[in-house]
Parts: structure tokens; sequence; C-alpha cells
């Protein structure tokens, strides 16, 4: 019985959208495009600090409904050049 209940919980949490959903290169490439446009008005004199970067990423997220970690996590797999820029500042 108490192993029902703790699969009757796990598949209500993922079903509650608790599960991570993955991020397209669509979603990637339009977060990436409002990113450079947010740069260029925010930083036109200036390099933005590495927490400056991923504060505008996290609001851009947020604007498009999309998952900030997955983002973050398909950008370090798919995009590395872009990942390091943004999130190590190489």
């Amino acid at each position: 019985m108490k192993k029902f209940s703790i699969l009757l919980v796990l598949i209500a949490a993922l079903g509650c959208g608790c599960a991570q959903r993955s991020v397209s290169e669509d979603e990637f490439n339009q977060v990436w495009r409002e990113y450079l446009q947010k740069e260029f008005e925010e930083s036109f004199d200036e390099t933005q600090s590495i927490a400056q970067r991923e504060k505008a990423f996290k609001e851009i997220c947020a604007d498009n409904r999309i998952d900030y970690e997955a983002l973050k996590g398909y950008m370090m797999k798919k995009h590395e050049a872009k990942y390091s820029r943004i999130f190590l500042g190489k």
C-alpha cells in the first residue's frame, strides 16, 4: 500500500507540470535574439558582469515562460560557446 501511495504522488507530480520541459531550438533562438537586443540596449558602452547577463536571461525566460534551468542546460549541450560567453565569461 505504501509503494502504491508513493507511485500515485509521483504520477500526480508529473501530471501537474512539475517535470522539467525540454527547450527547443526555436525557443533558444527566440531567447538569444531577445538577449542580444537587451545586451545592446543596456550595455552599449560597458561590459556586463556574469550576474547581469544571468539576470537578463532569467527575465527573458520568465517573459517567454521558458524554464531557465532547462535553457541553461540546453545551451551547455548544444551551444557551448554561447554558454561559456554568458555564464562563464570566457
